[in-house]
C-alpha cells in the first residue's frame, strides 16, 4: 500500500473521509512513522547488511569505539569486509575476565571481538585495529528514511506490504486522543489500541520463536 492509500483507509475508518478534513495529512503520517518505527523496534521487521550508509563503518588506526547509525536496533554480526568469518560478540565482563589490561594495551592488529557493552550507541573492537578495515555489519533497523507528506502516493513503508493494515490501527489510536469536540473519543482510542496492541505482541512472540530456533527472521507469519 502506498502512503496515501493507507492515509485514505484512515481516514475512512475514521468517520472522516471527505473534506473537510478533521485530520491533516501531516498528522496521519506522523502516526504513520511512529506504527512503522514501532513495529520495526517490536518485531525486528527489517533485516539489513548491504546498505552501506548503515551497515558499513570504516576503522581509523588505534581507535577502537564507533558510533553507529541510530536507525540501527540490533546488531547482529559483524565481520572484517575482507575476511569470511565474523568477529565474535564478547561483553564488557567478559572482556574484562579475559583480557584485563585491554583499555590500557597500546597493541594494534586486526580486531578479533566486538562488544556494545563499553560505550552507549557504540560498537567497540578489540583489538585496536591497526590498519583501515571495513567493519560490515548485519543489523536490525529502523526505516532508512521517515515518511513524509510530500507526493504521498509516491511513498511506501519499507517493512513488508502485508503488515500496513496493521498500522492503521495505530493511526487511529492516536486519531481518536486529539483533543476537539469532533476528534477526541477514548472509546475508539482504546478500541485501536487494543488492536495494536494485539498486532504487537503478536510480533514479539513471532520474534522471540525464530530466536530460539536460531532461524533467519523473515516474514511473520502469524497473521496469515
Amino acid at each position: 500500500m502506498d502512503v496515501q492509500t493507507i492515509v485514505d483507509e484512515a481516514r475512512l475508518r475514521s468517520g472522516n473521509s471527505v473534506e473537510p478534513y478533521l485530520w491533516i495529512d501531516a498528522e496521519w503520517v506522523k502516526y504513520l512513522n511512529e506504527a512503522q518505527n514501532e513495529a520495526c523496534r517490536v518485531g525486528y521487521l527489517i533485516r539489513d547488511s548491504e546498505t552501506s550508509a548503515i551497515c558499513n563503518i570504516a576503522t581509523v588506526d588505534g581507535i577502537r569505539s564507533y558510533a553507529y547509525d541510530s536507525r540501527i536496533i540490533k546488531i547482529i554480526t559483524a565481520k572484517i569486509s575482507t575476511d569470511t568469518w565474523y568477529l565474535q560478540q564478547i561483553t564488557r565482563d567478559q572482556l574484562d575476565n579475559r583480557y584485563p589490561n585491554w583499555l590500557g594495551t597500546t597493541v594494534k592488529t586486526k580486531p578479533r571481538y566486538f562488544t556494545l557493552g563499553y560505550q552507549s550507541g557504540k560498537i567497540t573492537l578489540y583489538a585496536k585495529p591497526g590498519a583501515v578495515y571495513t567493519v560490515n555489519m548485519t543489523v536490525y533497523r529502523n526505516p532508512t528514511a521517515q515518511i513524509t507528506t510530500t507526493t504521498m502516493s509516491g511513498q511506501t513503508p519499507e517493512i513488508d506490504s502485508y503488515y500496513h493494515p496493521f498500522l492503521i490501527d495505530h493511526m487511529l489510536y492516536r486519531a481518536f486522543l486529539k483533543p476537539g469536540a469532533e476528534t477526541y473519543d477514548r472509546g475508539k482510542s482504546t478500541e485501536h489500541f487494543q488492536l495494536w496492541n494485539k498486532f504487537l505482541n503478536q510480533l514479539k512472540r513471532e520474534k522471540i520463536a525464530f530466536e530460539d530456533n536460531q532461524g533467519t527472521i523473515g516474514l511473520h507469519k502469524a497473521f496469515r
